[in-house]
């Protein structure tokens, strides 16, 4: 799903960069909600089949008992032959892709820019955003997809729990960096992106209350200034009296009034 999210994050960015009128009408909150959700239900329809009888073998000498169930044969070879490839292309593949084809949009569409406005550089922050978060995407979800398609192939022979352990755990090796893309992009993104790092400033003062403690001392400094303005109006109408008893000189005595 993660991938899904900065495959939906680039698109959007080459929409904004190369159409911002209408991605400004269209891009609104609602449609990102909306592909949100579907992107939801989508990945739970796909899934669905994992939590189905046919999923589960407990015989004695199972190599995991999340492999598919041996009494089902038709299942078990899908599981074993066409779902990987399924599960490699919706993953890594076709996420990788679209990542690609959108950030290469966007910086093609920033070199042209740069000669049509007549500009020497480029939005560097943007584009070190753009590769990052792909190679992000490759680094971190790319081997355990890869290793998911070939490991039925290669642990034919590997059928009993002592052998199984040890392919498990070099398996489990290269799950880590897929589970590290989980919270990893926030920090990429924060530490890339000069607008996104603003956002999630804000973002944390609203969640900590800390604008509202910025609005109390505005509040404060208004109140105290309109005290202070009411004591110097006060303080001006009591000496209006005093005022009025100074000499004013008349206009007839005025040298820049001709006689």
């Amino acid at each position: 799903m993660t991938s899904w999210m900065v495959v939906a994050i680039s698109v959007d960015r080459y929409l904004k960069a190369r159409h911002p009128i209408k991605a400004r009408i269209y891009a609104t909150r609602k449609l990102s909600i909306f592909i949100s959700c579907c992107l939801n239900v989508i990945f739970i329809l796909k899934n669905f089949h994992l939590l189905t009888i046919l999923i589960g073998n407990f015989t004695e000498d199972a190599a995991d008992n999340c492999d598919p169930n041996p009494h089902y044969r038709m299942y078990s070879f899908f599981f074993n032959n066409i779902w990987p490839w399924i599960d490699f292309t919706t993953y890594a593949l076709l996420p990788f892709i679209l990542v690609t084809i959108s950030n290469t949009f966007i910086i093609h569409d920033q070199y042209n820019r740069r000669f049509k406005l007549r500009k020497r550089t480029l939005d560097l922050s943007l584009i070190r955003l753009l590769l990052v978060s792909s190679i992000s995407l490759v680094v971190c979800n790319l081997p355990i997809s890869i290793l998911a398609i070939i490991y039925p192939y290669i642990s034919i022979s590997y059928k009993t729990n002592k052998i199984y352990d040890n392919v498990a755990f070099a398996f489990d090796m290269l799950r880590l960096p897929a589970y590290i893309s989980l919270g990893l992009n926030f920090y990429l993104y924060y530490y890339t992106s000069v607008l996104f790092r603003k956002q999630a400033i804000v973002l944390f003062q609203r969640l900590f209350h800390v604008e509202e403690n910025t609005n109390h001392i505005q509040r404060a400094h208004r109140m105290f200034t309109d005290g202070s303005q009411r004591v110097e109006t006060f303080s001006l109408f009591n000496n209006f009296g005093d005022f009025q008893s100074l000499s004013i000189p008349s206009l007839k005595d005025s040298c820049f009034i001709s006689n």
